[in-house]
């Protein structure tokens, strides 16, 4: 995610959550900073890489996957594929659905919407670990 991609994500965050924008959630050179301070050094390009760094801490931005999140997000789906017909539609975008072989596809052209997948298999495993964890 590009500089000016958090910039936006930040204002956004600001704009929908008042009440956060001013809490304190990292450090920056020994001082707490807030989405705001965040905001405003990010647009002045100080301290980019530990503002960075502390917004992925945060959770602001989407968590960077790793050629293992592919892999296992690919096997899923040919696990999948190999459950008996017919196959679910899986992904909803605008009114359609996605076949499990057009999710494949994505998840194997490394797109846009395959990385979002990517994404929901690696929540879902979060989830399965937090689950497990309870166990």
């Amino acid at each position: 995610m590009s500089v000016q991609q958090k910039i936006a994500r930040l204002q956004n965050f600001i704009a929908n959550n008042r009440a956060l924008a001013g809490v304190p959630f990292g450090f920056v050179r020994g001082s707490p900073i807030t989405p705001i301070t965040a905001l405003s050094m990010l647009q002045r390009g100080e301290n980019v890489q530990e503002i960075i760094g502390e917004l992925a801490k945060l959770g602001i931005d989407p968590p960077t996957l790793t050629n293992e999140d592919w892999v296992l997000a690919e096997e899923y789906y040919n696990s999948l594929l190999r459950v008996p017909k017919p196959s679910p539609k899986v992904y909803k975008i605008s009114e359609s659905g996605l076949t499990v072989e057009q999710c494949l596809a994505h998840i194997q052209a490394r797109d846009q919407i395959g990385q979002s997948l990517v994404q929901a298999n690696k929540s879902l495993r979060y989830e399965m670990a937090k689950r497990m964890g309870r166990v």
